[in-house]
C-alpha cells in the first residue's frame, strides 16, 4: 500500500517538469522556425531566395541576445527586480511574437522600410528572447536532476515535432504558428 501512494506522489510531481519541457520546447521550436528554415520567409516575388533575409536577421538577433544576456548578468539585481513582475513576462513573449510577424517583411537589399523592418526584427527579437530566455533558465533551475532530464526530453521531442509541422505549412500558416510559439512557451 505504501508503494502505491509513493508512486502516486511521483506521478503528481511529473506535471511541472513536463510543463517546463513544453515551454522550453515551444521556445526551441520558435528558434528553429525563425532562424533555421526559410519556411517563415517564403520567396521573393521574383522567385529569388529569402536566405539573405534569414541570415541577416539571425546575425542581428544573435548579437542582440548575447549583449542582452551580458547586460542581464552584469545588472543581476536589476534583472531580478524586472523579472519579478508577471506583466514583464507576458510583454516579453508578446514582443517575441510581434517581431516574428515582422521578420518576413525585412530585406537587407530592399527599400529603407524593409531594411528598417529587418533591423528592428533582429534587434528586438534578440532583446525580447534574451530576457525571456532568463525566465526559462530560472524555471529549469528550480527542478531536480530527474525533473531537468524529463523537461529536456519533453522539450527536445516537442520542439522537433513542432518544427516538422512548421516545415510542411504554407508560409501564410507558418507565420502565425511561429508567432504563437513564444506565447505557448510563456
Amino acid at each position: 500500500m505504501t508503494s502505491i501512494s509513493t508512486d502516486k506522489n511521483q506521478l503528481s510531481s511529473i506535471g511541472p517538469e513536463v510543463l517546463v519541457g513544453l515551454g522550453l520546447g515551444s521556445n526551441g521550436a520558435w528558434v528553429s522556425m525563425a532562424f533555421k528554415s526559410l519556411t517563415l520567409y517564403g520567396s521573393a516575388p521574383d522567385g529569388t531566395s529569402k536566405e539573405p533575409v534569414l541570415d541577416a536577421i539571425y546575425l542581428i538577433s544573435i548579437v542582440a541576445v548575447c549583449l542582452t544576456l551580458a547586460v542581464c548578468a552584469a545588472l543581476e539585481k536589476r534583472t531580478w527586480r524586472l523579472l519579478a513582475h508577471f506583466p514583464v513576462y507576458v510583454a516579453l513573449a508578446a514582443g517575441v511574437s510581434a517581431t516574428t510577424v515582422l521578420m518576413p517583411f525585412g530585406s537587407p537589399s530592399g527599400t529603407e522600410l524593409q531594411q528598417l523592418a529587418l533591423i528592428c526584427a533582429g534587434v528586438f527579437s534578440g532583446i525580447f528572447s534574451g530576457v525571456f530566455l532568463v525566465y526559462l533558465g530560472i524555471a529549469l533551475s528550480q527542478l531536480t536532476l530527474k525533473g531537468k532530464v524529463t523537461a529536456a526530453a519533453t522539450s527536445t521531442i516537442f520542439a522537433s515535432l513542432l518544427f516538422v509541422l512548421f516545415n510542411v505549412l504554407h508560409p501564410d500558416l507558418a507565420i502565425p504558428l511561429a508567432a504563437l510559439m513564444p506565447i505557448a512557451s510563456a
